[in-house]
């Protein structure tokens, strides 16, 4: 969250952003060697979050 914020700033955002936001979230997990099961468990946790 805290690089997020610092990419696109404290205020509002469009839908787009967050869209790379979480993107990006994923890759930094698979370019750490996570396993597949754990990158599905965060992409729904994250997707939860999001009204």
């Amino acid at each position: 969250m805290n690089l997020f914020e610092a990419q696109n700033g404290p205020g509002s955002c469009t839908a787009l952003d967050i869209y790379y936001g979480m993107s990006e979230v994923m890759f930094m997990m698979t370019c750490e060697g996570e396993p597949g099961g754990r990158i599905a468990d965060v992409e729904e946790k994250v997707a939860r979050r999001w009204p």
